[in-house]
Formats: C-alpha cells, sequence, structure tokens
C-alpha cells in the first residue's frame, strides 16, 4: 500500500487507471520535485553552486578528523610528537512542514457541485496554488534564512561548535589560514567606517583581503549578493577606473569590483552585502531522506491508497513538505558588510554593530513568515 506520494514515478501500478484530475495532480508533483526545476526560481540558480546534498535521517551525525603530520630533525633524542588527531562532530535535524488549507476532502467535490464548475477546474486551481508556494515562496526562502541566523556565543566558540551562520569572534586552526595569517579570532560580521562618506573601494577591498587570507579562497574568484538598491548606493565604488560589466554565473550583467562579482539578489536584507567564496561547494548542506520517493513536496494519504481512479481516492489526503534541513557549514566561506550602519570601532573592517546583526537576523525571519505560520 501506498500512503506517500511526489509525483506519477512512485504511484505504481494504480496510475494505469488514474483520470484526468488524478494525473494533474501527479503531474504537479512531479514537475516541482524536478531536480532541475530550481534552476528556474528566480536567485537560485547562482547560490545552487554552493549548496551540498546528503542523505540522513533526523539527527545524522557528521563527523570530522583533524589529523596533523609533522617533521622532526633525524636524531637519537628527538621525542617530540610527529602526528595529531583530534575528532569533532556535527549534527543535523529535519523538519517537515504541513499544508493543512489544501487538503483533498469531500468538501472540494461538494464545492464544484454547487457552484456548478468543472471538478477538475477546482483541482488544477489547488494543485497550481501549492506548487506556486512551494517554488515561489518555500524552496528560495527556505534556502537563504539560514544565511540570516546569526551565531550565539555558544555556537561561536568554535568552528565546529555548530553549523549555524558565519564565523563571529571564533578561534580557528592556523592550518586552515594561509603561511603568515597571524589572526586567529575570526569575524565575518563587519561594517564601515562611516556611513555619511558611505561603502568605498577600500571597504570592498578589505572584505576580499580577510577572505583571501583562507587556504581554500582565492582573492580572483569571490562573488556578492546585494538587492539592486543596496548595489545602487555603490555607485561612486563602482566609477573606479578598474571596474568592467561582465556576466556573472547566472548569466545576469553585474559589476566587477576588486575582482568581486556584484550579483542582483531579491532575498538579501537592506543595506547587508553577502560575499560568498566562489570555489565553496558546500556552503550550506541541505539533508534529505535517504528514500527518493520521501523527499520535496508530497501528498500524504495517513490510511493509504487501495486505488488512484478519481479525485475521491483523494478524500483526507494532504501536502506536505517532506522533512529537510538546511545548515551552514563552510563557516568561513561567507562574509556580511552592513553598508548602512558604521562598524562598532568606526573603521574599515570593524565589527558590525548589534544593530546591523538584528537586521540581518530580523530579515530572516521575514523569509520565514513568507511560507511559514505557526499559531502559538
Amino acid at each position: 500500500m501506498i500512503n506517500i506520494l511526489t509525483g506519477a514515478n512512485n504511484a505504481g501500478k494504480y496510475i494505469q487507471k488514474a483520470d484526468e484530475n488524478v494525473m494533474t495532480i501527479l503531474t504537479g508533483l512531479e514537475a516541482v520535485n524536478n531536480t532541475d526545476f530550481t534552476k528556474k526560481i528566480e536567485g537560485m540558480d547562482a547560490i545552487k553552486p554552493f549548496i551540498r546534498t546528503i542523505n540522513g535521517l533526523n539527527g545524522h551525525t557528521e563527523l570530522f578528523s583533524n589529523y596533523r603530520v609533522w617533521a622532526v630533525e633525524d636524531g637519537d633524542y628527538s621525542d617530540a610528537p610527529t602526528t595529531e588527531e583530534n575528532y569533532e562532530s556535527w549534527m543535523y535535524t529535519r523538519k517537515g512542514y504541513k499544508i493543512k488549507d489544501k487538503d483533498f476532502s469531500l468538501k472540494l467535490i461538494e464545492d464544484a457541485y454547487e457552484k456548478n464548475l468543472p471538478l477538475s477546474e477546482l483541482v488544477a486551481q489547488r494543485v497550481k496554488g501549492v506548487t506556486q508556494w512551494y517554488a515561489q515562496e518555500y524552496t528560495p526562502n527556505v534556502l537563504f534564512e539560514p544565511l540570516m541566523t546569526i551565531p550565539n556565543a555558544t555556537q561561536s566558540a568554535s568552528y565546529r561548535a555548530a553549523p549555524v551562520g558565519f564565523l563571529n569572534n571564533t578561534p580557528v586552526d592556523q592550518f586552515i589560514l594561509k603561511p603568515g595569517v597571524t589572526d586567529l579570532v575570526r569575524n565575518h560580521y563587519l561594517g564601515i567606517e562611516d556611513t555619511a562618506t558611505g561603502v568605498t573601494f577600500y571597504d570592498i577591498e578589505n572584505v576580499v583581503e580577510k577572505m583571501s587570507e583562507y587556504i581554500d579562497v582565492s582573492d580572483s574568484n569571490i562573488i556578492a549578493f546585494a538587492t539592486r538598491a543596496t548595489l545602487a548606493k555603490l555607485k561612486s565604488t563602482l566609477a573606479y577606473e578598474g571596474n568592467q560589466d561582465i556576466f556573472a554565473r547566472s548569466g545576469v550583467p553585474t559589476e566587477n569590483i576588486a575582482g568581486v562579482q556584484f550579483i542582483v539578489n531579491s532575498y538579501m536584507p537592506k543595506n547587508k552585502i553577502l560575499f560568498i567564496n566562489g570555489d565553496s561547494k558546500s556552503l550550506i548542506t541541505k539533508i534529505i531522506s535517504p528514500k527518493a520517493d520521501r523527499v520535496g513536496l508530497a501528498i500524504v494519504k495517513d490510511s493509504g491508497w487501495t486505488s488512484m481512479e478519481s479525485i475521491k481516492d483523494f478524500i483526507g489526503a494532504y501536502y506536505k513538505v517532506m522533512p529537510e534541513g538546511y545548515f551552514v557549514t563552510e563557516r568561513h566561506n561567507g562574509l556580511w558588510l552592513d553598508i548602512g550602519n558604521e562598524s562598532t570601532d568606526q573603521k574599515v573592517g570593524g565589527p558590525m554593530s548589534d544593530v546591523g546583526k538584528a537586521e540581518i537576523a530580523n530579515h530572516g525571519k521575514i523569509l520565514k513568515a513568507r511560507w511559514s505560520r505557526n499559531l502559538i
């Protein structure tokens, strides 16, 4: 017996007798769960290369081993250790979300009868409404929201303290930094020197220098996301003679400043710029079910299906986003610059103010409110 559907591909033998309404439901699920579907969502194409997807159950643990090797002078009295190994781990959780008001109930059939509307029309409207919500509200907002979570003191105690946010006055291992870098306490939430003067070329160059101090970051492959209005405030910086118009990886014309590709993205908070290492492959880790038919948007019928011939067989079924989770895992590969508030020390590259951090966090809550409504 089947009790979860994510498309026609897992409807089994029941699809053979499915009518037009059932096929509308199944093809709608099939479309949004297609791996290429997210490429069509505004703002997703440019961020997708930085997402790593793993399979795991709720509470999945990822183990990290730090193994170091040193050489010592060959001699009879050399007893210094030549290796060091320690382990750290992260636990990932998954959550699912039920869409209560778009279930398939007897009322749907009764409405079609009383309004003299074809049942197929109401079914199509319902399918379109849910799939558009999943594509336009849930999918992009649930992805960008973790980037706007500010880690607290406990989560910032070490790199592996928690897969939450970027480094926030966090001590790091010297081996993730290039030789000669001595600043082992890293802060990836920065402000500008003077809001009256505004953001300058030196603010951007400072970010490039800080990020390229990591061993896996190249100063020639850093990209930045900001709203169109925020980028407009960089007008004086963009006038710098070394700038040129180029095409970003998303195919959208952007500006190049100090080797940074600036990409317009409407999901970013006002007056904030998100910088990302262009070589990152797992800035964000997405955890999903090991079972392919338990991933994405689904229709669930707790009692299961014994047939799928018509909409009547779907009475009691409801839409559900299957459990998944999103975490910031390469915490050094992202950095926020606040150009709307001065840094706490009023210096180029100084720490972001608490006001600036709160604005980022609040914007993350706004993104979540676009798709989630939890009544307390």
